[in-house]
């Protein structure tokens, strides 16, 4: 009919035409699944970024639009834009709000390169200062938040540093960023289970959500449908 529902495919797909079993799951309905998150340690080495291709989406995001990508594991771990703890899952970082200020930052930077071309008595030197004073407290929020993410990856995982006590979340986020990133990615979604999408508030389909340490097995976060 004209019902639309979630379904659970066999292990190795199906084609079309094929019946098979499934439960029948609302389209608007949340998940909350289980992505076998280890304790203790991390899932995997941060040099892995490439574990699931080249070409997955995560690590393309994390590559190209690292703030998509931080937004993404922020999401999954149910934090604000500001890095508490949300209240509910509408009250924390939606990547649509992300995608919009980096919208705005990459107008603002076109609209400073149109005024150097308009006016080539302008010195490459104050266009250069105005990049600066723009990319300078943007660059140091996406760091602070960063640093402040992988903190609370480790602290909800209880994962203990490898090195440089106290200082290595700083370390490895300024240094290895787009490693940080796909770290904490594969770290919080089990890839071989669910598939990873571009601009969802998780990165994971719509409707999972990911069953954090803290969570009952009977109260989850209220949402809003």
């Amino acid at each position: 009919g004209s019902e639309v529902f979630l379904a659970t495919v066999p292990k190795g797909g199906v084609v079309k035409g094929q019946v098979f079993q499934s439960t029948m799951t609302d389209v608007f309905s949340r998940e909350f699944a289980e992505m076998k998150i280890p304790e203790g340690r991390w899932r995997d080495d941060i040099f892995d970024c490439l574990k699931y291709s080249i070409a997955h989406p995560f690590a393309v995001i994390a590559c190209i639009c690292p703030q998509i990508a931080l937004s993404q594991i922020m999401a999954r771990m149910r934090l604000t834009s500001d890095g508490r703890n949300a209240v509910s899952l509408n009250s924390r970082i939606r990547v649509k709000s992300v995608l919009g200020l980096t919208i705005g930052i990459i107008m603002l930077n076109a609209l400073l390169a149109y005024i150097l071309v308009l006016s080539p008595q302008l010195e490459v030197g104050m266009f250069v200062l105005g990049l600066v004073l723009l990319q300078s407290p943007l660059l140091y929020c996406f760091y602070h938040m960063l640093i402040k993410t992988r903190k609370a990856v480790r602290r909800t995982y209880k994962i203990p540093e490898g090195g440089f006590e106290g200082f290595e979340d700083m370390i490895v986020s300024i240094w290895c960023t787009c490693c940080a990133l796909t770290q904490m990615g594969r770290h919080t979604a089990d890839y071989n289970t669910y598939r990873a999408l571009w601009c969802t508030d998780t990165g994971l389909p719509d409707h999972l959500e990911v069953n954090l340490p803290a969570d009952s097995p009977q109260v989850h976060l209220p949402s809003i449908v």
